[in-house]
């Protein structure tokens, strides 16, 4: 059991890793506690320092399930070309190439599911899912499955324009911004916080930092993990006490005839 729970941490830790690798990617995390106007992103772009810069708005849709009910995910809404200058998605195994798969998402009417929803609900690839939009019930072609631990594995990835056209939306939820080789991420944060830090309310985060978060947050959701496999070695532990002193006390008899004729 102790083998088992320590091979499942690890595959966990490893899925988490490369799954911040792509979704956390780029070197600068700004984002606002209202949504932000989509001209901040070519201001961004160029600042000193900036190579490039991408948009992504979260927001709660409701998904149509095939026997009448719904459920509640998450969708990604980003520019299929922006983005893939700055990180990439993760592609489950099988699913084709990435920049065809971009391409796909850019076409519109397709979306990206996260691995745990179609592991729930038996999709894949090349399958429909329905989403409750303002224009509408809509059925959107899933262009391929990837790893996404966001709201707890409940996450759909769209393109901006569907967002745009089916649910009204046009504004930002975050930037993730690439620094230029040769140029510190400490001074691009600065100079972003301080030309846009008052005037458009933002926050810039170090990816570093946000990955260092997460990872002491899941270490210490792994630390449960130990703790069973702690309890299991205290019981198997008193196990053997418990059958040794049995033992032991069971042939009383015997132990002392042997004494005796020594």
């Amino acid at each position: 059991m102790i083998l088992g729970i320590r091979s499942m941490t690890d595959a966990f830790r490893h899925d988490i890793r490369n799954w911040m690798d792509g979704y956390i990617a780029g070197d600068l995390f700004v984002h606002s506690s209202l949504p932000m106007q989509t001209d901040l992103g070519s201001r961004l772009q160029v600042l000193e320092g900036v190579e490039n810069v991408t948009a992504a708005r979260y927001f709660q849709v409701e998904m149509l399930l095939p026997n009448g009910g719904s459920e509640e995910v998450a969708f990604m809404a980003v520019d299929p070309q922006s983005y893939g200058r700055v990180t990439t998605f993760m592609f489950t195994s099988g699913q084709g190439d990435p920049n065809r798969l971009m391409d796909r998402l850019a076409q519109g009417d397709a979306v990206f599911m996260s691995s745990t929803i179609a592991e729930k609900y038996h999709l894949k690839q090349g399958d429909t899912v329905r989403l409750e939009t303002r224009r509408g019930q809509q059925d959107f072609s899933i262009a391929a499955i990837v790893v996404d631990f966001g709201n707890r594995g409940f996450v759909v990835d769209g393109s901006w324009n569907d967002m745009r056209r089916y649910f009204g939306l046009n504004n930002v939820s975050a930037f993730l911004v690439k620094v230029k080789p040769g140029y510190s991420p400490a001074d691009v944060r600065a100079r972003i916080l301080d030309t846009y830090g008052h005037s458009r309310h933002v926050e810039v985060e170090s990816n570093l930092a946000v990955k260092t978060l997460i990872l002491s947050v899941t270490a210490e959701a792994f630390t449960l993990f130990d703790v069973l496999a702690l309890i299991a070695m205290i019981v198997a532990a008193l196990g053997v006490i418990n059958t040794l002193t049995m033992s032991v006390l069971e042939r009383t008899r015997e132990i002392g005839m042997l004494r005796a004729v020594e």
